[in-house]
Parts: C-alpha cells; sequence; structure tokens
C-alpha cells in the first residue's frame, strides 16, 4: 500500500492502472482526495480523485458512480474534463478503488 510524507508527495508510489503515477496531495474533500498526476500514456500532467477506500457499502459505490456519470455528461468552462473513470483491482489485498481521471494540469491552480 502507498504511503504519502507529511506534503502528500511520494515520487515512489505506484501507477494506477497502468496509467496514471499519482505524485501529491492537492485536495481533500468528503469523498475522497485529489492527486497531482501524470498520465503515463499521453505524456501530460493530470489531476485524479480517488475515492476513500472505506466507501465501499452499496450506497457508497452508488453515489460515486452517480457523480462520475454526472460529471461526464456535462460540459462548462467552469467544470473539470472527465477523461477516464474506472476502478483499480491491481492489489487484491486492498479494497477496489473508484477514481477518476480529470483534467489537463494547466487548469490546475
Amino acid at each position: 500500500m502507498t504511503t504519502f510524507g507529511p506534503d502528500g508527495d511520494d515520487a515512489n508510489a505506484g501507477i494506477l492502472r497502468g496509467r496514471y503515477r499519482l505524485r501529491k496531495v492537492i485536495g481533500r474533500g468528503g469523498l475522497g482526495s485529489v492527486y497531482r498526476a501524470r498520465d503515463q500514456s499521453l505524456g501530460r500532467k493530470v489531476a485524479v480523485q480517488i475515492f476513500d477506500t472505506t466507501a465501499t457499502s452499496k450506497d457508497d459505490i452508488h453515489l460515486q458512480e452517480n457523480e462520475v456519470n454526472a460529471l461526464a455528461s456535462l460540459t462548462h468552462h467552469s467544470l473539470v474534463t472527465l477523461f477516464d473513470a474506472g476502478v483499480d483491482r491491481s492489489d487484491p489485498d486492498r479494497p477496489h478503488i473508484y477514481f477518476r481521471g480529470l483534467l489537463c494540469w494547466p487548469t490546475v491552480r
């Protein structure tokens, strides 16, 4: 399991779903955390939201899916662009992590 230092940085973090290398926590909220990351496939900086691993009830997963579907259906200059979403099942000892690959990095401040 990846752990992060006090500033949230971990240059040795694993690659999420074979694509996103997590770098630093840039925000936390009620549903999870947002990380500065690098899309290894496309070679660009992105933000990735990872929902809390404790949110594994059917209601929690339904809420996560609804949030992802709502964001995917919207286009507006004040909203982030959703590029990817899925479940990372690469570590059998951890709960499945539902995540969203978000906007291109220059948009994030």
